[in-house]
């Protein structure tokens, strides 16, 4: 019984109601804390680079092109994030270190 009370998460538990909501909290407090750290991490050194409204401009282009393409693969899902936003300042970063190796000063 004790065992089952804590392993079994196949099912829905409704005596153990925390265990239904436990993943969908963690993996979301998770997945903001990544976002934000990528963001600081990468979006700091290139606003340095390359001016904060450059910066501003592929951010916010990330998050159009990643809730356009969204919204083209599954249009009844609504979307409120910045994970396309932090794909698109990786990808900037990548893009600047390839440009920096390529071209040195």
């Amino acid at each position: 019984m004790y065992a089952d009370i804590f392993l079994n998460v196949s099912k829905p538990c409704y005596y153990a109601f925390w265990k239904n909501f436990q993943p969908k909290i963690c993996y979301r407090v998770v997945h903001l804390v990544v976002n934000l750290l990528v963001q600081l991490l990468l979006g700091v050194p290139l606003e340095m680079v390359h001016r904060w409204w450059r910066v501003l401009i592929v951010y916010i282009a990330g998050v159009v092109a990643g809730s356009l393409g969204t919204s083209v693969t599954d249009p009844y899902v609504f979307l409120a994030g910045a994970s396309g936003g932090v794909y698109a300042i990786l990808l900037a970063h990548i893009a600047t270190i390839i440009m920096v190796r390529m071209f040195p000063h």
